[in-house]
């Protein structure tokens, strides 16, 4: 895959008991990458008072091989419009800088920084299958560093009428457990595991069109 990027996925929560494991569904995520812009739509299902429901939409634009140079991060709780936070970053290359209304924070940076969704468009067009990315991630508005990307091999999964065969990716470092990535042989990755917590993909369109945020 080349070009543009946009695929929707589930979020589903791994859940076990005694007699068997299911996937229960808790949001859902958008992801549209167009140009040199990488736009996405987060909702984060709630239990309730004590644990309301959120979006969250962030537009983050970028350089060479995807690497932020300035972002704009929405946090809803609940739809309510009193309970909104509204980030914006830049980075110079060296250092993070974060600005919302009630505090400023500051991070340096000793790699490339790279948007979380921004690595899908770089895992679609197999580029990491060549060689390793050592990144730092901009994960929300926290800054997960010395983040490493790399090429597993193929594996065999098991898929309604028989198996498929797709390419796996896991990404370590510091602050993330690791996060596996599978690819199609179409450049989709259909999935992407992180603990109990997975991204199961449901839907993507030929020609996007960005979200408007």
């Amino acid at each position: 895959m080349s070009g543009d990027f946009d695929a929707r996925y589930s979020l589903l929560a791994w859940q076990m008991a005694v007699e068997k494991s299911k996937n229960k569904p808790m949001g859902s995520m958008a992801v549209n990458v167009a140009k040199r812009t990488c736009q996405t739509v987060e909702t984060r299902d709630g239990k309730g008072d004590a644990n309301p429901s959120c979006m969250i939409k962030t537009t983050v634009q970028f350089g060479e091989n995807k690497t932020a140079s300035q972002w704009t991060q929405e946090s809803q709780i609940d739809g309510r419009e009193h309970a909104t936070l509204i980030e914006k970053g830049v980075c110079d290359g060296k250092e993070v800088t974060i600005r919302a209304k009630a505090f400023t924070r500051q991070y340096v940076t000793e790699n490339p920084l790279i948007h979380r969704w921004s690595l899908l468009p770089l895992l679609a067009s197999g580029s990491v299958k060549k060689a390793p990315l050592v990144f730092d991630m901009l994960d929300d508005s926290a800054l997960r560093a010395n983040q490493t990307l790399r090429y597993e091999g193929e594996i065999e999964i098991p898929v309604k009428g028989g198996t498929a065969i797709v390419d796996s990716y896991v990404q370590t470092g510091y602050g993330v457990v690791p996060t596996h990535y599978l690819v199609d042989t179409r450049g989709r990755i259909q999935l992407i595991t992180m603990g109990t917590i997975n991204w199961v993909l449901t839907g993507r369109n030929t020609r996007p069109a960005p979200t408007r945020l």
